[in-house]
């Protein structure tokens, strides 16, 4: 989701569109304001993908953030 959706999803629950799941980032602020409520929600765990593009040169940078990743995800 970009950015821009999720200020806007968070513009329309401010708006009175209803409620939403967004992230504490998103909305601290309009709760900290009084503006939203918070309500702990406990979602499953999300699997993520590194992607680049196959016609792209790997930067040793890239490579070792793949490391990284590789090695922190246990895969």
């Amino acid at each position: 989701m970009l950015a821009a959706s999720r200020h806007g999803i968070l513009s329309g629950s401010l708006a009175g569109a209803g409620a939403t799941i967004l992230s504490v980032r998103v909305c601290a602020d309009a709760v900290k304001a009084g503006a939203l409520k918070h309500l702990p929600v406990s979602i499953p765990p999300r699997a993520f993908c590194a992607v680049q593009r196959a016609d792209r040169y790997r930067s040793r940078a890239v490579s070792a953030l793949l490391e990284i990743l590789r090695t922190h995800s246990g895969l």
